[in-house]
């Protein structure tokens, strides 16, 4: 006898919720549960399948619309983009310099040219006369003594204490900028000090490094031209009397002596009463010292800085005194050389017993009773170093006086000196270089011109010449500024190319199976957004364009369509372009004008000032007369409509500055077209253009791709529609299909309750029956 009913399965439904699965009746309720809710969502399943088919097909207008915008930037170089002052966005308007000299030497090794676009095409005849040079002023190698080991050379001192510099203020550059130098600075820090103004000193420094322990300082203006020139150590000058007058202690720079037996001595400056200005400069009197006559260079050294600006014979008078009974001397020299000596044993000498320790003004020479003299020759005037040497160790001197003035005696502490006092006893050291800085020349055309700079850009409209070397005499450079054929040539190249990749893509799209279906690759087969697209590129290229000569078509050029016949990666593809080379070289070459107007869109007028700043394909009259007639408000265009006269309005606006703005109508013949002008004055302009298949395709695909009206945006907006109205769809349906499931859950727990009752029953009869029989 059944006593029960066969148990079926446990399972949780989409709630979470566990639940008995034919515990009584013994189905499997989940299954059935699972398989009538999936019965009742497929419409969602569809739904699902077109969001994901959707997908695919908006990456692919994704793709299309980024090969249509190539194709489109390719044209837009190719058109004459309308505008002003918009040269540098047309590669017609893109120039080449050619430069060629005329001895036969590497031309770019003196001047390189680079030409801005819409440079007016030119010839040039130029010599490089001088190249532009910074000023550089480089001391002579000192030594650092190191005695810190950890230290480097270039953070030891080299201000005080014997080194190349003394404390003190220096003065660099053509603005005279200040620099405090301090005892103990190192190399490093003079440097940072100098380069930390250097803005407004206009000069750099930097160290060269001559040996172990041994280097120089270059001093260089930041920049090239005669205008940064500057004496780092500036020289005496001649008062309005012809007299250079210069302080003993104001020496350009002090070297101590190295003659073996001096101790090192070197100059000192000493406050002295008496003297001029209360210093003057002596060696302390350590035992008789004398250096030969001939014998300067190893001896202590000051050198000044003199300017000699005429050439002849000049004298010079010395304010000393001999502490050693008159016996103690001086060298002088001039640029390195020695003159002759002095002592205070002269006619302006007191006589008396104390006479030997009383300044007073000397010019002859204790070997000769000449005076001291020196000649300059013509040629030689300009700056020069006077030079002081010891030759007997003592000698107080405190000033210097040079003439031309045969007759001139100096009395009292004599005049003043005769220049600001930059630099003076800031350098213990001489300079070994320096070079003026000087401006660059160039002769053009017979003419010179000079620039401080070695980049000339404000000399001929559009170009820059920069030079890097004189040209040698007998050299010139002849300079042919021309259109840049090659970049023409490559930007032709891309705008082929460019639409042969969109004619490769759609026949990818439209490719068929062996079957004659479309492959599953074909996303967009068929699509009439795709269709459009092509079909306006195509219209556009095959078009002549109306007004040209020779050149009217592209195939004029060599640019034809073809047939590509497929291979293993690419379909079968109609249409493509193929370009001969060969023929775009020589019409590039021939005619480029011609070249260019079966690309770009082209306006000319009989009056300068109309200019284009827009247009489209609208526009659809070639030849028309502008009339301005601001008196009477009336601003037309007329031109022929099949042999009767036609006149059409502008909308007008009138700019700030006096100019017009004349808008084409819509609905007229000058739909589109925007024109500005810039001379109010009545008149009446003749007009003609031309639209090249660029422009024509450019306007075609501006439109086509605008971001929220352009045929690819609103497929793909029209495909973002249809998926959210889809996922809309298909959450009703998943809500409907989960009430569904929710309502087989009751109605199949209401069975097991049923059927668990009914084994309640048989169970107790069961027993019953069991009962009976036993």
């Amino acid at each position: 006898m059944t006593t029960s009913i066969q148990l079926g399965n446990i399972f949780t439904d989409q709630s979470g919720t566990t639940r008995v699965s034919g515990g009584a009746s013994g189905f499997d309720i989940e299954s059935l549960v699972n398989g009538l809710s999936d019965a009742r969502r497929l419409p969602a399943v569809v739904l699902e399948e077109r969001i994901e088919e959707n997908a695919i097909r908006s990456e692919a207008f994704a793709e299309l619309n980024a090969l249509a915008s190539t194709f489109r930037d390719a044209a837009n170089f190719l058109r004459n983009p309308p505008g002003v002052n918009n040269a540098d966005e047309n590669i017609f308007e893109f120039r080449s310099a050619d430069i060629t000299a005329s001895l036969g030497s590497n031309a770019d090794s003196f001047l390189n040219i680079s030409a801005e676009p819409g440079t007016p095409i030119g010839q040039f005849d130029i010599t490089v006369d001088q190249v532009a040079q910074r000023n550089v002023k480089t001391t002579e190698t000192f030594t650092i003594t190191n005695t810190d080991p950890d230290l480097s050379d270039e953070d030891s001192s080299i201000v005080g204490g014997g080194g190349p510099f003394n404390a003190g203020t220096l003065t660099l550059g053509p603005n005279n900028v200040d620099i405090e130098l301090e005892d103990g600075d190192s190399l490093n820090q003079v440097l940072a000090k100098i380069n930390a103004v250097s803005d407004d000193s206009m000069v750099e420094a930097s160290f060269i490094r001559v040996a172990e322990g041994e280097y120089r300082i270059s001093f260089t203006t930041t920049e090239t031209g005669a205008d940064l020139n500057y004496d780092i150590l500036p020289p005496f000058t001649a008062d309005v009397n012809g007299i250079i007058a210069f302080e003993a202690e104001n020496f350009a720079s002090s070297a101590a002596s190295t003659a073996p037996g001096t101790f090192g001595r070197e100059f000192e400056t000493i406050t002295l009463a008496g003297a001029s200005g209360g210093t003057a400069v002596h060696t302390q009197d350590l035992g008789q010292i004398t250096n030969p006559d001939s014998d300067t260079e190893l001896s202590a050294e000051l050198t000044y800085r003199v300017e000699l600006e005429t050439a002849g014979t000049y004298y010079l008078w010395t304010n000393l005194q001999a502490p050693n009974n008159g016996s103690d001397t001086i060298h002088t020299g001039l640029n390195g050389v020695a003159l002759t000596s002095l002592n205070s044993n002269n006619h302006n000498r007191p006589t008396d017993a104390g006479a030997n320790n009383i300044l007073a003004w000397s010019n002859d020479d204790i070997l000769s009773p000449e005076v001291i003299q020196f000649t300059i020759a013509p040629g030689d005037e300009g700056v020069h170093d006077f030079n002081v040497y010891l030759r007997e160790d003592g000698a107080i001197v405190d000033k210097f006086i040079i003439t031309q003035d045969a007759s001139f005696i100096p009395t009292g502490l004599g005049p003043s000196e005769t220049l600001a006092n930059n630099n003076n006893n800031i350098f213990n050291i001489g300079f070994a270089i320096e070079e003026d800085g000087q401006d660059a020349q160039l002769t053009i055309d017979g003419t010179q011109i000079t620039r401080n700079t070695n980049d000339f850009d404000d000399v001929v409209d559009g170009l820059t010449f920069n030079v890097s070397n004189e040209t040698p005499v007998g050299e010139e450079l002849r300079v042919n500024i021309e259109p840049d054929t090659e970049l023409t040539k490559q930007g032709i190249l891309n705008f082929v190319e460019s639409y042969n990749a969109i004619r490769i893509y759609t026949a990818q799209q439209n490719e068929l199976g062996d079957d004659g279906q479309p492959t599953e690759s074909s996303i967009l087969a068929g699509d009439s957004t795709l269709r459009l697209i092509t079909a306006r590129i195509n219209a556009e290229l095959a078009n002549q364009v109306e007004g040209l000569g020779d050149f009217s078509r592209l195939s004029d050029l060599g640019i034809t369509f073809n047939d590509f016949p497929g291979d293993a990666d690419t379909p079968f593809t109609r249409n493509i372009l193929t370009l001969n080379e060969e023929q775009l070289d020589s019409a590039l070459s021939t005619n480029y004008d011609g070249v260019r107007d079966i690309f770009e869109f082209n306006l000319t007028s009989d009056n300068a000032n109309l200019q284009v700043f827009e247009r489209t394909n609208g526009l659809s009259v070639s030849e028309f007369s502008v009339n301005v007639d601001s008196v009477n408000d009336i601003y037309t265009a007329t031109f022929d409509d099949n042999g009767t006269p036609k006149t059409v309005n502008f909308d007008v606006e009138v700019l700030s500055g006096g100019g017009l703005v004349l808008n084409g109508q819509d609905g007229t013949e000058l739909e589109g077209l925007v024109l500005l002008f810039s001379d109010p004055t009545d008149t009446t302009i003749n007009v003609r253009t031309t639209q090249g298949v660029a422009d024509r395709i450019f306007n075609s695909l501006d439109e086509l791709l605008a971001e929220d009206t352009g045929a690819i945006s609103v497929a793909i907006q029209s495909i973002a529609d249809d998926e959210d109205r889809f996922t809309e769809d298909i959450a009703r349906i998943d809500a409907r299909v989960e009430r569904f499931r929710e309502s087989l859950i009751a109605q199949f727990s209401a069975l097991e309750a049923a059927i668990s009752s009914a084994n309640t029953l048989l169970q107790s009869l069961d027993a019953q029956a069991n009962a009976r029989n036993s």
